[in-house]
């Protein structure tokens, strides 16, 4: 599944506003596995990500569409 940062301030690795792939899920649903700039494969929280199909519906929001 693709996913979008939308927190890259807490943690270093992270580009805010960047689609990364999750390579695999964790037992812990609050976690999310991927490869990060550093092209390590590194646990994050997942509240640090939206899919893709968020992220339209946000910006469609936005336009008032």
């Amino acid at each position: 599944m693709k996913v979008i940062c939308i927190d890259a301030y807490a943690f270093t690795g992270l580009t805010y506003g960047k689609v990364y792939d999750e390579v695999e899920s964790e037992g812990d649903d609050r976690f999310i596995c991927i490869i990060n700039n550093n092209e390590r494969k590194t646990s994050y929280l997942r509240a640090s990500f939206i899919t893709l199909e968020e992220f339209r519906e946000k910006k469609l929001k936005e336009l008032g569409i």
